[in-house]
């Protein structure tokens, strides 16, 4: 056996865990991968974010939330809400508006907290039809970085004789 195929290093690959088309716009939808629970969150672009189902204020699950007019995720506990994108909190109801005032403004892109308010994102592709996710980086660090294995294709997915009808 080759060393290549001798060890297989699971913090390196990507892995499936939805069909893109379940995965409805507007709502968050909760998977889960190695016994650890994910929120993903399909944008009114279309566009798919993964992160870990807990939300750092009390550990609520964020799938239980919902997503605000500006896209974000809102958790059903206490109300804060974050860029499912890049994980920065970008609402906490409770604030006054002095503390608010802190920050650049709710509807601010650049509005963030603490460190320890921000959600735990992970690297998340669409890739014919299949949502994959990558729990064991950014999507920073997916895009950037080579030490991660490529997003496997399915030739089945490929052909039109399959029956396969999804989006890619």
């Amino acid at each position: 056996v080759s060393e290549a195929i001798a060890f297989f290093d699971w913090k390196k690959n990507w892995y499936p865990v939805i069909w893109a088309r379940d995965v409805p716009v507007g709502k968050p939808t909760k998977v889960t991968l190695f016994d650890t629970d994910f929120v993903l969150v399909r944008d009114k672009d279309r566009q798919v974010g993964a992160a870990l189902d807990v939300c750092p204020h009390r550990l609520a699950a964020l799938s239980e939330g919902r997503v605000t007019e500006q896209g974000w995720l809102q958790c059903a506990y206490h109300g804060w809400a974050f860029d499912s994108r890049d994980g920065n909190c970008r609402a906490i109801p409770q604030l006054t508006p002095s503390q608010r005032s802190k920050g650049a403004g709710e509807s601010s892109s650049t509005f963030s907290f603490s460190s320890r308010t921000c959600l735990t994102v992970c690297a998340c592709k669409v890739q014919q039809g299949v949502v994959w996710i990558h729990p064991f980086a950014s999507p920073l660090e997916a895009e950037t970085s080579n030490l991660f294995n490529e997003i496997p294709r399915v030739p089945e997915l490929d052909d039109p004789l399959y029956g396969w009808c999804g989006e890619g």
